[in-house]
């Protein structure tokens, strides 16, 4: 009876990781907006919880019965070597404990990665038959469909779902790159399901999701996804020419593959035309230029990854560390206005970023996952060649389209889902039987290879005492800071001031990875607040101490990241307190700054903000000046100095700024309260020329405020 009630409990131990293994693939549907960053959080913590409960139950049934242990090939190694590799790199790297934890914003560092790893081992040991592989891609590729029906209602403007950017739908994944490569490895598992033993309605469901997902992916715009696309798919179908054992078939492949080559090319020839402009993400594709913003961007961004890269060539910054080694070499071209992103925490190219992190051993480690891969779909091709062409075929186009794509992206949970899980399968090809598959199942009254003892009971306590503890420390305690931050913001909003310190001071005491981010947040609400009526001065000034004190500690925990550096000296130039000794600070925190980020012009402009409080005009200016110098195409960057320049008595210098910013026509660039600003120095200076237009674009902005309305045509009148 003991026997029966082992196998018995063996058999649910089976069932149940297998159940958590499919409930891993919903991860990508899953958003909550009552987490801070709730595309990727929410994925974050249901990803680790359930890894980690599955892990807990797998380790026992792995040491019960050996047949459900992971399957060890030259691919996994290599995998394990990767996380080794980086592992290593991060303890001799920069700040180990960004590499350990991450951010918020990404969810990721070696704690999530891990977990892909885990998830990974458990896949190799509990799929072990074709049909099991079949049915569990065919799952992930409904969650895809879903994903993919949630983002066509995004398009459509649909109520009830949450809008994003409808001009580049991105479901629930939250982002139209990071959704475009995760469409790409389901269009090709529902492309191989089609091809192999599927029956004919099956067939027809899937070639159904395949078009749609297609449209879907095109709708994304996500240029590098597409095009990642478009070379898997031509690789797919030069291979088969070359394959076919019938002149009909390679006749019929070469013919699809000249119309490819034609359309693509006229897509080029007439990409002006209306037809080609309203082609969503192929019309995209027709702008790649070195004048395409997006295309400048990255190729700036890959020109800092390999400078940095050169400095620490061998073991790179540390895992998560990208930041770093882009402040040092910061091209000050990427900033154009003041909605630009300045921040990159990854190089949007999987080669800069894990060579720039993990070094020359990092991204070799890397590659040899493709080069082992192709190599054992190339071993399974050989092996019969008559029924594997297709698996080969497949298989290696997806890796090309996924790897291309990602010289362009990063990859996110849903990417890491479903690499990892391919490279699982590849892995079981290498095990897979030779004959028809034979399904492994306990049986009733069998006897396991060992017993669940007391040894194994030992085990399994600690397992549970171990998950208790993980899932605290690496779920719920940082998703709870995590909803008190989104609290936080909605307290901001709100304007209360008193539960806005209370939540944030209830984050930091949590000691989460998330306090970095959460000081920062919480330094631009002090300086939102610092105009507010209804708070008085001393509790303003309670808030900001709060603040400066807790952006120290950032600093001091990570004195290498000059972003900490820019949020406390922006939080000094706020204080509400007229203290020079504050003002001082802001420049010698600027002169740290600077040896981290020297290309930085946002750093020039707190610090000539700075030393104009101070009354130093002259080197005020200067500062303001240096950010021109840095990159003189931002409007923010020549408003500022025309406005030290008039400050200064030289309005003549600081209205040839002003013209030259419509010159160039970027008044847009300029905040409606700047101009406001502007409008009431030159006012006091009676410097009246210039007014008008600035009165003209406030009227634009909001044209039934009576009382603006009535200055301007006083100002008219002043003129005449």
């Amino acid at each position: 009876m003991a026997r029966i009630t082992t196998s018995r409990t063996l058999e649910s131990l089976r069932s149940l990781i297998v159940f958590l293994l499919y409930a891993l693939l919903i991860t990508p549907f899953l958003f909550s907006s009552r987490f801070f960053f709730p595309f990727i959080s929410t994925k974050t913590f249901y990803f680790r919880l359930m890894v980690e409960i599955a892990l807990v139950l797998y380790i026992v049934l792995a040491i019960a019965d050996k047949r459900f242990r992971p399957k060890i090939t030259k691919l996994s190694v290599a995998i394990f070597i990767l996380l080794g590799v980086f592992i290593v790199t991060s303890l001799l790297g920069i700040n180990f404990y960004r590499s350990f934890w991450g951010n918020t914003e990404r969810g990721e560092g070696l704690l999530t990665f891990s977990h892909v790893i885990a998830y990974f081992v458990m896949l190799t040991g509990m799929l072990q038959e074709r049909k099991q592989w079949e049915r569990y891609f065919f799952a992930s590729i409904f969650v895809s469909l879903a994903i993919s029906l949630y983002a066509m209602l995004q398009k459509y403007g649909a109520t009830f779902v949450v809008s994003g950017d409808v001009s580049r739908i991105s479901g629930t994944i939250g982002n139209a790159s990071f959704f475009g490569g995760y469409l790409i490895s389901n269009i090709f598992l529902a492309l191989w399901l089609v091809l192999t033993r599927r029956p004919g309605w099956q067939k027809i469901i899937l070639w159904s999701i395949i078009i749609f997902e297609i449209i879907i992916l095109n709708a994304t715009k996500t240029r590098g996804a597409i095009i990642g696309m478009a070379i898997g798919v031509f690789l797919m179908l030069l291979f088969s020419a070359i394959t076919a054992g019938r002149k009909k078939i390679r006749v019929f492949t070469v013919g699809v593959l000249l119309g490819l080559v034609l359309f693509s090319s006229l897509l080029f020839v007439f990409k002006d035309s209306s037809l080609v402009r309203s082609m969503g993400g192929l019309q995209r594709v027709t702008e790649i230029s070195r004048g395409d913003i997006t295309t400048e961007s990255r190729l700036l961004t890959w020109e800092a990854s390999w400078n940095g890269w050169k400095d620490r060539f061998f073991t790179g910054y540390g895992y998560e560390n990208f930041n770093i080694a882009f402040n040092k070499y910061f091209p000050a071209e990427i900033f154009r206005d003041a909605g630009s992103q300045i921040w990159f925490d990854r190089a949007h190219n999987v080669f800069f970023e894990i060579s720039v992190t993990s070094g020359i051993f990092g991204i070799l480690t890397y590659l040899s996952l493709f080069i082992f891969a192709f190599w054992f779909l190339f071993k399974h091709y050989r092996e019969d060649p008559e029924n594997n062409k297709r698996t080969f075929i497949i298989f290696f186009a997806l890796l090309v389209a996924y790897f291309f794509q990602n010289l362009f992206v990063f990859d996110t949970l849903g990417t890491y889902i479903s690499f990892y899980s391919i490279l699982a399968f590849i892995v079981f090809l290498q095990f897979a039987p030779k004959a028809p598959d034979k399904k492994i199942k306990i049986q009733k009254g069998s006897q396991p290879q060992y017993e669940l003892g007391s040894a194994n009971s030992a085990i399994a306590t600690v397992l549970v005492i171990g998950l208790i503890f993980s899932s605290y420390f690496f779920v719920f305690k940082p998703a709870r800071a995590n909803l008190d931050i989104t609290e936080s913001l909605r307290a901001v909003m709100e304007q209360r001031f008193s539960d806005v310190l209370d939540n944030y001071k209830k984050v930091i005491d949590a000691g989460t990875y998330a306090n970095e981010e959460a000081r920062q947040k919480l330094g631009e609400a002090m300086i939102q607040f610092r105009g507010e009526e209804g708070i008085s001065d001393e509790a303003k000034q309670r808030g900001f101490r709060f603040a400066v004190d807790e952006l120290r500690k950032s600093i001091e925990l990570a004195p290498q990241d000059a972003r900490n550096y820019l949020f406390l000296m922006a939080v000094y130039n706020n204080f509400p307190a007229n203290d020079p000794g504050l003002r001082e600070e802001v420049i010698r925190l600027g002169k740290e700054a600077l040896k981290l980020s020297p290309t930085r012009p946002q750093i020039y402009f707190e610090m000539g903000q700075a030393a104009y409080s101070l009354g130093r005009l002259a080197e005020g200016i200067s500062y303001f000046e240096k950010a021109v110098e840095l990159n003189p195409v931002p409007a923010e960057s020549h408003w500022n100095l025309s406005l030290a320049y008039i400050l200064s008595g030289q309005t003549e210098a600081g209205l040839a700024e002003i013209e030259y910013i419509y010159k160039v026509d970027r008044i847009s660039k300029i905040s409606y309260s700047s101009i406001r600003n502007m409008i009431q120095i030159l006012g006091q200076r009676g410097v009246l020329e210039p007014l008008p237009r600035f009165y003209e674009k406030l009227i634009e902005h909001s044209p039934n405020d009576e009382a603006l309305r009535k200055d301007y045509q006083n100002l008219l009148e002043m003129i005449r």
